[in-house]
């Protein structure tokens, strides 16, 4: 005990216990963190917990945090930086929407709190984004060549695997759905519009996201992704994404092989893009 605070009175308490709650969470989700079980883990008493957080709600947030960084993380694998500026941009993006992917299906605890467990914001207030649901089961798009089946019906598609991005013409499909023709507003425009997340300050905007809005515009910047198309398309790649990780974690693509979901994600993704682009 004496070893223990001695690091508490280092200032090392915050730390281990958002630690505590890392190891509690990744195995358990958010409903296995608890201020008792947490300070036990970091050999104090539960009201010196009280200290640092507020309650088990303001250290889940903490713990959301520290899980979404790792998150961020994911999405920044070696991207090939040969080709043209375009082909980098593709794949930049691309790598983010199979990191989110994979992150979600390798680590199912943490990511039920990362956006469930706690609060996220992306705009001015607290959003809450509802009750925290259990998730287990693993898989990784690391590794082997995912083969994506047979081909679907299209004129064209962005496809990124092995090298330049062919962008083709537009695909057709059974039904669409379009928000072109209204008005609707669905998030922070691109810079060019005048106005980005900077305003909101990087504390308040969940790093996954930043690694969103960062690939979008550098597609924008590349001349890949027109300036008419860029205001929102963050929601379609982020619900394409998520929607997509959801389904394997606890719908229908739930004990679906390994390489069969590398296969759904990698086209899933090279799709949203597709629609992007054209």
């Amino acid at each position: 005990m004496a070893g223990t605070k001695a690091g508490y009175h280092h200032g090392d308490l915050c730390a281990a216990l958002i630690d505590a709650g890392l190891q509690l969470t990744r195995t358990g989700g958010p409903e296995a963190l608890t201020i008792r079980e947490a300070t036990r883990r970091a050999g104090v008493s539960p009201n010196a917990a009280y200290r640092h957080f507020a309650d088990r709600e303001a250290l889940l947030s903490a713990v959301a945090t520290a899980i979404q960084d790792r998150m961020a993380a994911r999405m920044f694998p070696s991207v090939n930086r040969r080709g043209s500026a375009q082909t980098r941009a593709l794949n930049q993006l691309r790598a983010v929407g199979l990191g989110y992917i994979e992150f979600a299906l390798d680590e199912p605890g943490w990511f039920a709190v990362a956006f469930f467990g706690g609060s996220a914001s992306l705009d001015g207030g607290e959003a809450k984004l509802g009750p925290p649901h259990e998730s287990s089961g693993s898989a990784s798009l690391d590794g082997g060549e995912a083969k994506l089946g047979p081909p679907h019906k299209s004129g064209g598609s962005a496809s990124l695997d092995g090298g330049e991005a062919k962008l083709g013409p537009p695909h057709e499909s059974g039904g669409s759905a379009s928000l072109d023709g209204g008005e609707a507003k669905l998030g922070p425009p691109h810079k060019s519009s005048g106005s980005d997340l900077s305003a909101l300050g990087d504390d308040r905007v969940p790093p996954p996201f930043r690694a969103l809005v960062d690939a979008l515009d550098a597609m924008t910047d590349a001349g890949v992704l027109q300036p008419n198309r860029r205001a929102g398309a963050e929601w379609p790649c982020w619900s394409a994404v998520h929607g997509f990780a959801e389904l394997a974690l606890h719908g229908p693509l739930r004990g679906t092989s390994r390489r069969e979901l590398e296969a759904l994600a990698r086209r899933t993704v090279d799709d949203v893009i597709s629609g992007l682009v054209h």
